[in-house]
């Protein structure tokens, strides 16, 4: 049925409140199968809460609980063993920057040195290329993060390649073992190579708290042999690497011709080492006659980080001559000189940007042909030679030479990352990095950021492997939900959700994700993962209160479907109180020329995110006179908060809307006397106006030639919904919608979320109470059901969660599970009224439906109950 005009007024219902109780038992009396889920119905649901204990002192509990579990390290971190001949798995690291921090997304798997994709923002922000599984299992060995070592022990030459395909190695590789550790917020692998007495170790993590985003990699040798020094010359770093400005999809389609546009700046060749380069295409990529000029770029430095700091501490415990011999990058410092530069920062490393000096003429980037032959020059040599940096994919491998003790270790640590221009790089990012550990240190943060986040589900049981689910459960809540921050006034508090987006992944290929490069970083997700996701919210921090139940009831339209892509909330100043606001954040206008007040104040003027204002503001190079806690407080409580979400797709899904009621549940589970008050005396909540709209029948089926029987025809649904923009699309529809985007109160982002509401004849939002919102919107999907009385029609085009039900739209499908929700909010509806005795005041296209619906049911009780009648009531009320 369709749903899609604009409702005038409002009517009261009075006696005709139970409406809803009334239509179920009629019909049931019937016998009918309209209403044969009911007997379904009767089977105990129940929910499961987990009973959570937070760990308030020492631990009480069985020794168990101490040690490390099988199958994971001292640190809780999950271990796979011999991780590269096991099945294929895929899985990510977090994406966390912090609050006041930009992030960085990382995909791995279980081959090569794991990490398959990683970078900025969305696919086409990426460093390491983003490719999907069973693509990243076939190259990541290959295209992703290397290691080749040359040396020699005791007289005896060798090469490696840690963590290479076991096919390409030499001799008894299966005593090479190879272990992959999963932290939360981290990865490591690990190589043990018996016959070379030789250890390497790679962790990756992403850095906290910082304005740029970027990843650090640091690659452990360690000398196993205690009698032996162990003599070795190292590439290690990224095969490939993609410049900043291109975008995966032309990648994909014409990656050759994109090469021409590669460069990697900041190369002086005149004979030394490569050492802060900076990746980036020559100009836009766009055939037009306006060029394009790309200054933000991708960057990477390395140096080699003490072993004190490898452990996560930035003291220095031991003596000059315990300390490892290190030549590196064509200079040879001493003991005393190479742990920092005369600036006190770690040395950079030498490093190589062209593939073919390391690979020669191995295109497959298969075997390091040119770095493993016998007459290679040494390292220092190696690192000045030649190389071609325009108009082929660059990659990044820092050379080293090490002598390493017996019994000791050395670590290369790298940064990889994207800064907003060279200087910006060179200036401030770098040297920042290199600052001794600095690495040790983000590690820590990265531990401890992820940690604080899953304090809140803080749990202590006998089982260790159960307290580590249910933090990692929650962690994957935040991720899709987002955390909520109580922002602004005390006295009257905003809710706002960092950390989530959409499930994007390299399995999960088929969305595109969005993580914000701004503080308080987020992305846009799908109204079912935000919605179910945020369940937990109000019982694990009250003070979100009825949020989410505002926020998602909101979102649902008038024909009871929703919005594809729901958004974090945008906050919006009004024009007469930009000025006095500004004031207030003590813009300092070091120039006296007021540009600074200027800038603050055309950024106040828009739509903005918390992060985006940050953003924004650092880029007019704007500062305040105030901490930044007292910015984000003054600019949240001075703005409108507003709910924000995109239609975003060619149909509606049957079941977003089946998480709503949880919603409510869980609220009234923490405020149990503020039932009547939600649901009748709070604001009331809009309608959502999608550009789109599900067509009536009439329109919707069509007869098509049977598949299965040439000859036939058959009845289908392939057309459900009319998309704004086609040439059948609804002219007064059209011209409402037109309307409220020109309207004042229209706000949007830049990816289109809005908050497009529905009005009323008089251009006033339209809005109803929570009771009557869920009252309309069981009653809707009621007035759905199949033929059978069974199943919610798919009449939006699209099945419920699992995807590969796509097809049955088109058959005319409906879904069960939607039915008991549909139930269930509706026996809520009827219970409320009862206890409050109190009325719902309907829209009058509502009462009209009611009216429809009340006549078929009473037509079909004085049937005789046969498939004509359930067809005649069915053709009554689902048109």
């Amino acid at each position: 049925m369709s749903h899609n005009y604009t409702p005038i007024r409002n009517v009261e219902i009075g006696e005709d409140v139970e409406a809803p109780t009334n239509i179920a038992t009629e019909t049931n009396k019937s016998n009918s199968r309209l209403l044969g889920f009911l007997g379904i119905v009767s089977i105990a649901v129940v929910s499961f809460f987990a009973i959570i204990y937070v760990n308030s002192g020492s631990n009480t509990f069985p020794e168990e609980t101490t040690k490390s579990t099988p199958n994971f390290d001292a640190q809780g971190r999950f271990v796979m063993k011999n991780f590269d001949t096991a099945k294929p798995m895929s899985d990510f690291l977090n994406g966390l920057g912090g609050l006041w921090g930009v992030p960085m997304w990382a995909f791995y798997v279980n081959r090569g040195q794991a990490l398959s994709s990683f970078g900025r923002q969305n696919k086409d922000g990426s460093i390491e290329k983003f490719v999907t599984a069973e693509r990243a299992y076939q190259q990541t060995p290959f295209t992703g993060f290397r290691t080749f070592i040359k040396g020699s022990r005791g007289g005896k030459s060798f090469t490696h390649m840690p963590f290479a395909p076991r096919e390409l190695a030499d001799g008894e590789i299966d005593e090479v073992s190879r272990n992959l550790s999963i932290g939360e917020n981290e990865i490591e692998i690990e190589e043990v190579e018996p016959k070379l007495n030789l250890q390497t170790n790679v962790v990756y993590f992403t850095p906290t708290d910082e304005e740029y985003p970027s990843l650090i990699r640091r690659t452990t040798f360690t000398n196993l042999d205690p009698s032996q020094p162990l003599q070795i010359e190292v590439l290690d770093g990224l095969a490939r690497l993609i410049p900043a400005g291109l975008h995966l999809a032309e990648l994909d389609a014409m990656g050759r011709t994109l090469e021409a546009y590669m460069k990697v700046y900041n190369v002086k060749n005149d004979g030394t080492p490569i050492k802060e380069p900076y990746f980036h295409i020559t100009q836009g990529t766009g055939d037009t006659a306006q060029v394009t000029l790309v200054n933000d770029g991708q960057f990477m430095v390395a140096f080699i980080d003490d072993e004190d700091e490898v452990s996560g501490s930035t003291a220095d415990t031991t003596t000059d001559t315990d300390k490892t011999n290190i030549r590196t990058g064509g200079t040879e410092p001493t003991l005393e000189s190479r742990h920092t530069s005369p600036d006190g920062l770690h040395p950079l490393l030498g490093l190589i940007v062209d593939p073919s000096v390391v690979f020669g003429t191995d295109t497959t980037l298969t075997y390091p042909k040119a770095f493993f032959r016998k007459d290679a020059p040494n390292m220092n040599t190696f690192l000045t030679q030649p190389q071609g940096t325009v108009a082929r994919t660059p990659c990044t491998f820092a050379g080293a030479k090490l002598i390493i003790p017996g019994g000791k270790k050395v670590t290369i640590t790298s940064v990889y990352g994207h800064s907003e221009s060279l200087d910006s790089f060179l200036t401030n990012i770098s040297p920042r990095v290199r600052v001794p550990g600095y690495a040790a240190r983000k590690r820590v943060d990265a531990r401890t950021l992820v940690e604080d986040i899953t304090s809140a589900v803080a749990t202590t049981t006998s089982s260790r492997i159960f307290n580590e689910y249910i933090s990692q459960d929650y962690l994957d809540n935040v991720l899709r939900g987002g955390k909520p921050l109580v922002l602004g006034d005390p006295a009257e508090p905003k809710i706002f959700h960092t950390f989530s987006r959409i499930h994007g992944d390299i399995e999960r290929d088929y969305n595109n994700f969005q993580i914000d490069t701004t503080y308080f970083s987020q992305g846009p997700g799908n109204f079912r993962d935000v919605s179910q996701n945020r369940r937990l919210d109000v019982l694990l921090q009250p003070a979100v209160k009825d949020f989410n139940v505002r926020m998602f009831l909101s979102l649902v339209q008038a024909d009871g479907y929703n919005p594809l892509t729901v958004a974090s909330t945008l906050f919006k100043v009004s024009e007469k109180n930009v000025d006095a606001l500004v004031q207030s954040l003590k813009v300092q206008n070091l120039a006296n020329d007021g540009k600074a007040t200027a800038a603050v104040k055309a950024v106040l003027s828009k739509p903005f995110r918390p992060g985006q204002f940050f953003l924004d503001i650092s880029k007019a190079g704007v500062t305040f006179g105030i901490p930044r806690d007292d910015v984000i407080t003054k600019i949240v409580s001075a703005a409108e908060q507003h709910f924000a979400a995109a239609f975003a797709q060619n149909g509606f899904w049957a079941d977003h809307w089946t998480y709503t009621l949880d919603l409510v549940n869980n609220y009234l589970a923490v405020y149990p006397d503020l039932e009547e008050h939600l649901l009748w005396d709070s604001e009331p909540v809009p309608f959502f106006l999608s550009p789109a709209y599900v067509l009536p029948r009439s329109e919707r089926y069509s007869i098509v030639d049977s598949p299965q029987k040439p000859g036939t025809t058959v009845v289908r649904a392939y057309k459900a919904v009319c998309i704004w923009g086609e040439p059948s699309f609804d002219v007064k529809l059209n011209n409402e919608l037109l309307a409220i985007q020109n309207s004042p109160s229209y706000v949007a982002d830049v990816y289109g979320a809005s908050n497009r509401w529905m009005r009323d004849n008089k251009g006033n939002t339209f809005r109803v109470s929570i009771a009557t919102k869920l009252f309309m919107l069981g009653t809707i999907k009621f007035s759905s059901l199949d033929p059978f009385g069974m199943g919610v029609e798919m009449e939006g085009g699209k099945p419920g969660w699992n995807d590969a039900m796509n097809g049955l739209p088109g058959i005319l499908g409906s879904g069960m599970s939607e039915t008991y929700e549909m139930y269930e909010i509706l026996k809520f509806v009827s219970r409320v009224v009862q206890t409050h005795k109190r009325g719902l005041a309907v829209p009058t296209e509502f009462a009209t439906l009611l009216s429809h619906l009340r006549s078929a049911l009473s037509v079909f009780a004085h049937s005789d109950k046969s498939q004509q009648a359930e067809f005649a009531y069915w053709n009554a009320s689902n048109n």
